[in-house]
């Protein structure tokens, strides 16, 4: 089953076809979708097998369809049900033919500029429309200037400890793409190919355990998915093909340094 999510924005609308197995919607730019909102994170939506799953991150009780979704909470995304976040409709729709894979690159209604975000949170206000009084400007000024130094510095140190994670992650989906076409591969053994799809489906859980759990139960599936990996990149050569062993082996190591 193909799916698309219709997103209705407050001026402009878009449809992301749901190519990967798992989309963080919100107004950071960390999330595959980016829509104008006061949250950083509002909803998680992932798939298991044929059916799409939405989880509620915000820090309220959100309606999907006439089902009342409260924070934390995870419910099966219906076709043609939709989902209000703060003025932008999300609906999920399917789709009669499969749509090409994305590059993973975060996709973004164009009214939502980092100034938008800004406004967002604020309430709907824009930066303009905060400008302090002239009175004792000068104090003000310096005062703004060093909270904004502050901030700047505390969101520095932030991204470069999530560097590693986000590097670790972004050459785990590479991989995963790579043994995806493997198993799509022309003349290729029913083994080879139960093999890697197999492989490519454990790893999806694990990645789904990771971010929609944050981390939770997650050592399980890594661990079944490395001992896979070693398995594989143990047996020998007249066996399998060395693209096969090549790919169970840079997975193995991946996953033991995470």
């Amino acid at each position: 089953m193909n799916y698309a999510l219709q997103i209705n924005g407050p001026s402009e609308k878009l449809t992301v076809p749901l190519t990967q197995d798992l989309y963080r919607i919100g107004n950071d730019k960390k999330c595959e979708i980016r829509i104008p909102c006061r949250s950083a994170h509002a909803l998680t939506v992932f798939r298991r097998k044929d059916s799409v799953f939405v989880l509620n991150r915000s820090k309220h009780s959100l309606t999907l369809g006439k089902l009342l979704l409260d924070t934390e909470a995870t419910a099966e995304w219906r076709p043609g049900t939709g989902i209000l976040v703060e003025g932008t409709d999300l609906r999920l729709q399917v789709l009669q033919t499969r749509p090409k894979a994305d590059e993973r690159q975060p996709l973004a209604l164009s009214n939502l500029s980092d100034s938008d975000g800004s406004a967002a949170r604020n309430g709907g206000k824009s930066n303009s429309a905060l400008k302090p009084k002239k009175k004792n400007q000068t104090s003000q000024m310096i005062i703004i200037g060093t909270c904004m130094l502050m901030i700047a510095g505390m969101q520095l140190a932030g991204r470069n400890l999530k560097t590693g994670e986000e590097e670790m992650d972004d050459k785990l989906v590479l991989e995963m793409k790579a043994l995806q076409g493997f198993a799509n591969s022309p003349g290729l053994t029913q083994e080879a190919k139960s093999r890697a799809e197999y492989l490519v489906d454990v790893l999806a859980r694990y990645r789904l355990l990771v971010c929609v759990e944050n981390g939770q139960n997650s050592l399980p599936a890594r661990a079944d998915a490395k001992r896979f990996c070693d398995s594989i990149a143990s047996t020998p050569s007249q066996q399998i093909s060395a693209e096969e062993r090549g790919l169970a082996a840079r997975l193995g190591a991946l996953l033991a340094t995470r």
